[in-house]
Formats: C-alpha cells, sequence, structure tokens
C-alpha cells in the first residue's frame, strides 16, 4: 500500500517534525487543535475506551486530550521524528507510541476505536488501508477518520495559500468527499455509517501558529466555541462549508476478522 506519496509525506514530515509539534503547544493553535480531536471522537457513540489505537499520531498530543477517555493508547507514526517528540512529550504508563507504517504495524490485540486525523488524504490506497485497520477493530468497535474536503472553493484557495507559506504543509495530498469517505468505510464493510462536518472557524487556528498571542489567543477561543456551538446544531447544509468531514463506522459485532 505505501507509495511515492507516502514515501514524500514521510521526508516531509520528518523534516518539519518540531514546528508541527509546536502547533499544539502555541496558545493560539492549541485550543482548535484540542477541539478538533475532541469532535473527533464524539463522532463515536461511546464515552470510554479500553484500547485505542491512534493512526498517523504525529506528535501524540491526542493521547494527552484523551487522556480521561481510554486505558490503553498506542500511537503509530511512519516519521521516525514525530514519534520521538511524541515519546518524550506524551508518553506514560498508558500512552505508547510506535514508529510503523499501516502496512507493517501487527497489532497483538484488537481495539475497541481507532481514529486518525488527516491520514487518509496522504495515502495513494486508502481504501485498502482501511480494510487492513477494520481488521484491528474488536467486533462492534469503532474506525473514525477527520479528513479535509473539497466541496468550498474558499477553502479550497486558503489551503493553496496555506501550502506556499506553511513550511509544514505537505502538497503531497488530496481532499476527500463526503461520498469517497462513506465508500471507504463502505468498502472495508462497517456499518452503522455516519459523515458529518467539522471546523468551520477554528480550524485555521489549528493549523497555523498566529500572532501576536495576545490577540489570537483570545480570538482562538471565541472560534473553538463557535465552532462547537455551530457543530451541535446539526444543520444538513453545513457539510458544504466546513474545512473538514468525520467519517464513522462501526465492525459487524458478530467480526471475527
Amino acid at each position: 500500500m505505501g507509495g511515492r506519496r507516502e514515501a514524500f509525506d514521510r521526508e516531509h514530515f520528518d523534516s518539519v517534525a518540531h514546528s508541527f509539534a509546536a502547533k499544539d503547544v502555541a496558545p493560539s493553535s492549541r485550543p482548535a487543535r484540542r477541539l478538533r480531536v475532541e469532535q473527533t471522537i464524539a463522532a463515536v457513540p461511546v464515552d470510554d475506551f479500553e484500547r485505542v489505537l491512534e493512526v498517523g499520531c504525529g506528535a501524540g498530543f491526542a493521547a494527552r486530550y484523551l487522556r480521561e477517555r481510554y486505558q490503553e493508547y498506542i500511537g503509530i507514526d511512519h516519521s521516525r521524528r514525530l514519534i520521538d517528540v511524541a515519546v518524550q512529550e506524551n508518553s506514560d504508563d498508558r500512552a505508547v507510541f510506535e514508529t510503523t507504517s499501516i502496512d507493517d504495524f501487527e497489532p497483538p490485540l484488537r481495539f475497541d476505536l481507532i481514529f486518525m486525523i488527516g491520514v487518509l488524504h496522504h495515502l495513494e490506497n486508502a481504501g485498502q488501508s482501511v480494510e487492513r485497520m477494520t481488521n484491528w477493530l474488536k467486533p462492534g468497535a469503532y474506525l473514525v477518520a477527520n479528513e479535509p474536503q473539497p466541496a468550498n472553493p474558499l477553502i479550497r484557495t486558503a489551503r493553496r495559500i496555506r501550502a506556499r507559506f506553511d513550511g509544514s504543509y505537505s502538497s503531497e495530498q488530496e481532499e476527500i468527499s463526503a461520498g469517497q469517505l462513506r465508500a471507504y468505510l463502505e468498502g472495508a464493510g462497517l456499518e452503522d455509517i455516519s459523515v458529518t462536518p467539522q471546523g468551520f472557524v477554528s480550524t485555521p487556528f489549528a493549523e497555523l501558529m498566529l500572532k501576536p498571542y495576545p490577540v489570537t489567543v483570545p480570538l482562538c477561543r471565541v472560534a473553538c466555541a463557535l465552532d462547537d456551538l455551530i457543530e451541535r446544531s446539526s444543520v444538513s447544509w453545513l457539510a458544504a462549508v466546513s474545512w473538514n468531514l468525520i467519517g464513522c463506522g462501526r465492525a459487524p459485532a458478530s467480526s471475527t476478522g
């Protein structure tokens, strides 16, 4: 399943590991990044999990954001330098990290939840990868993915502008439509599939460390509050103006893997 795009991204994220990890430390972006993780997991109709796997965990800050919701967390990423940061910053007795790819990872036990944020659009064979990850789920467990989507032309333009000025942004990626995301989940045999919008005004804060902090920190907090309010409204047309989509599916209860 690996290919040229994955190899490019691995080298890219190795080269920008520390600046990429800094987004989860900067006060103007951390609240928005935490919100994105929390809203992604909120798509799953379960409050707590025994074993959680994050695919493409980056510097591993999701392990810290979700600390009260799991008993065991494993984060994997193919960037060795990002995993080095994750081990240093976020590992503990319940959270561990491993440098590996989706192709090479062989978990000894299955998971109650597998989640990923901004991973599938980097892959050349996303559908096959979702099928492989589904085999790591316990019967009745959940897989959830947060992905950038192309419905809003203004957001597509903003992404092109960001690619010119943000050194941590990889150009080797594609946006994923709601139909594509649903097709990946259905193709893997998942059930009870939902695709919901995420990120309306907070996403730029999540991706860029905006300054000056006395101005951007309160703006970030307001943006997060607005997004939380908007996403609770469940208005169908909002999907067309969101930055991201969350796809969630459940493994069949009778699955034998």
